[in-house]
């Protein structure tokens, strides 16, 4: 079992704010779709950073037995470069970003492929001091359909994905108005105006400081991810 910790000094030499450490990979960049306003992601993530792939520097990998993850993955999403989740030795890879700021509300988007549909998750947003999944993200082994959960409350989108297919997953975290909306879509599309998936009544929420993403199962099902984008602002496009 081994554990990566990618990590940067350069936090060193930015000031702290009032509310905390002001982190330097936040970026604020147009966004066309909204008639060009300018939107400020917490988290922006391409893995085309040359030998390392991490453009931000808090991703933290578990890569427990002879499962493993690649942030230079060649047969890439989009770019040059793609994250690749493998699954081996019936052990979960874990890559995990721990983000500066903790947002209440939230839109996020990030693209991937799967190698299998096999019911476990893909995606999650978690609250570390509680110790809770605020959000997941899975694909259900037995259809393919897209599911989301928002505590123990459940949705999902009966239109199944296809294997070793690019898509764009789009989502809506509000843990203040106990809101998750969930979209799929194909990688040109920007976020859909009517969400595949609408939950109006999550439980346990609150905010959430970790994105992480999942390998999946069962042994050898590779996950490709890339293009993460998280704002407290909505977006409907990415750069």
């Amino acid at each position: 079992m081994r554990y990566i910790v990618v990590l940067s000094l350069m936090f060193l030499a930015y000031p702290v704010s009032s509310f905390g450490w002001m982190n330097p990979y936040i970026t604020s960049v147009a966004n066309e779709s909204s008639g060009g306003g300018a939107v400020t992601y917490i988290l922006e993530e391409t893995f085309e950073t040359p030998t390392t792939g991490y453009d931000d520097p808090n991703w933290t990998e578990y890569e427990p037995g002879t499962s493993s993850i690649d942030p230079t993955y060649s047969t890439a999403i989009t770019g040059s470069q793609s994250v690749y989740l493998d699954y081996n030795s019936d052990q979960v890879p874990l890559l995990t970003n721990a983000l500066i700021v903790n947002p209440t509300e939230s839109w996020g988007s990030f693209t991937f492929s799967v190698n299998s549909v096999d019911g476990d998750e893909i995606f999650y947003l978690r609250d570390s001091s509680a110790g809770i999944y605020r959000v997941r993200i899975n694909i259900q082994g037995s259809t393919g359909a897209v599911v989301a959960s928002c505590g123990s409350v459940v949705g999902v989108n009966s239109v199944p994905i296809t294997i070793s297919t690019d898509y764009r997953a789009w989502w809506h975290y509000d843990s203040v108005g106990g809101l998750l909306e969930v979209s799929v879509t194909n990688l040109a599309s920007a976020r859909p105006s009517t969400p595949d998936i609408s939950i109006a009544t999550c439980d346990n929420t609150g905010p959430y400081n970790w994105v992480r993403f999942s390998g999946g199962a069962p042994t050898n099902n590779g996950r490709v991810v890339d293009d993460v984008y998280i704002s407290e602002e909505e977006f409907t496009d990415i750069p």
